[in-house]
């Protein structure tokens, strides 16, 4: 973020994961994995360059690549918002690239070592690629671990929708604001008419939650707001401050609210003079 011409903010700041998806030695895994991936196609890029001239057809494909490289660096060095995106779209300039690289390497060594080095190449990358998925800095272990809870990573539950038949009885039209600790799930929960008022659940002026008479609660996540896949984009952007955050929302909906709904995981409220 620009700051008058003194001084430049780089904006979003480094994600922040819990250390449950940040197991010993994952971490430097993915970022070898994302260096056997990417590296190579700097190297490429610069191989099939120097062929362009001989090879008119092939400054498409430089040209193509250089743009798409300058906007991941721009990207990634101030917004972050589409970084992830501009790989995806890249990815088969990002791919032939790489090969190019490889198949020039392997055509360098001696036959002998082509088999081995090919297999021990994939097998890095698959494995890496099965622990890691779409991860660069964390694993999403709970996906493949049943003891690590999704509620303890930021999570979304799935089961949302054991709520509906209760959803059904409560007159949305007569709150003025719906407040959630998870704002998707009420897409699917609520009419349409009803989205302008959904709200998550307030962290800095956490005082607004229930301040009027007529606003509705819904807890789905047990009160986590932090979600590590939203990585700084999420309302709490440290996991370690979910807790503080989870008893100053339960103390807010305690005090000023009446809990009208609770199946043992999920929960909803309503303040005390809110709509019968």
């Amino acid at each position: 973020m620009l700051e008058g011409i003194k001084t430049i903010e780089v904006s979003p700041t480094k994600a922040i994961y819990p250390v449950l998806l940040t197991p010993p030695l994952v971490p430097e895994l993915l970022l070898f994995r994302d260096v056997l991936l990417y590296a190579p196609a700097v190297v490429g890029f610069f191989l099939i360059s120097r062929r362009a001239r001989k090879a008119p057809e092939k400054i498409f494909l430089v040209y193509s690549a250089l743009v798409f490289g300058i906007i991941i660096i721009i990207d990634y060095f101030t917004t972050k918002i589409g970084y992830v995106r501009i790989i995806g779209m890249s990815l088969p300039f990002l791919v032939f690239l790489s090969a190019i690289t490889y198949f020039t390497i392997i055509e360098k060594i001696k036959r002998f070592w082509k088999v081995p080095l090919i297999a021990l190449l994939v097998t890095i990358l698959l494995v890496s690629s099965f622990i890691g998925l779409w991860g660069h800095n964390f694993a999403p272990v709970h996906l493949y671990n049943p003891a690590v809870s999704p509620n303890d990573v930021g999570e979304r539950n799935k089961d949302f929708m054991r709520i509906a038949d209760f959803n059904r009885y409560v007159p949305i039209a007569n709150f003025a604001k719906v407040w959630a600790d998870d704002r998707n799930p009420l897409v699917f929960l609520l009419n349409p008419a009803d989205y302008s008022k959904i709200e998550t659940m307030p962290v800095s002026n956490i005082g607004e939650l229930g301040s009027r008479s007529n606003e509705l609660a819904y807890v789905l996540k047990d009160l986590n707001l932090y979600f590590y896949y939203a990585g700084t984009y999420s309302s709490i952007d440290n996991p370690k401050d979910v807790e503080g955050v989870k008893s100053m929302l339960q103390q807010h909906l305690e005090s000023r609210f009446n809990l009208v709904f609770n199946d043992g995981k999920y929960e909803v409220w309503e303040t005390f003079s809110g709509p019968p």
